[in-house]
């Protein structure tokens, strides 16, 4: 099985944030009898991320996404999946409900910016994530009209990815 990581994120770039992930991903896919076969880092940039997915499913059987399912502007990793493989994008009512209640919990407003991270491609799986407000996304191969790629989209921050 081919098994490829695309960490997304310019600070991993600059040498601001340490990439843990290759490390991490090494030893919990070792563990299961797997190995990656490429490890790709971009930044926050559309091209970029754009780009770096449409290569990888042209190789891989799984593409595992970091990073850029934040509230900000520049993460963008949701709606460019769902650009390359031609989805609709929808509210996760489910996820919605998690990240309102995330805020709620530590009795803070939700920023408006925050309901786009309830967004996810149609067809796919949210998946909760108990330790932030990003949930991830998996985008089954049945989905992916381009290969028979299997795709995860997990968040960036190792606390919320591991």
């Amino acid at each position: 099985m081919r098994i490829e990581i695309l960490n997304t994120g310019t600070e991993l770039l600059l040498g601001n944030t340490l990439n843990s992930h290759a490390a991490w991903f090494g030893r919990e896919l070792f563990k299961l009898g797997l190995r990656i076969t490429r490890q790709t880092t971009v930044p926050d940039d559309g091209e970029a991320i754009r780009d770096a997915i449409t290569e990888s499913l042209g190789r891989a059987d799984v593409l595992i996404v970091t990073g850029g399912l934040g509230p900000t502007s520049d993460d963008v990793t949701r709606e460019i999946t769902a650009g390359v493989l031609g989805l609709e994008m929808i509210v996760d009512e489910a996820a919605l409900r998690s990240i309102e209640n995330f805020f709620a919990l530590r009795g803070r407003p939700m920023a408006a910016a925050n309901r786009k991270q309830a967004l996810a491609p149609v067809g796919c799986d949210v998946l909760p994530n108990p330790n932030g407000t990003a949930p991830g996304v998996y985008v089954p191969p049945r989905l992916n009209g381009r290969s028979n790629c299997a795709i995860f989209l997990l968040p960036g921050p190792p606390r919320e990815l591991y």
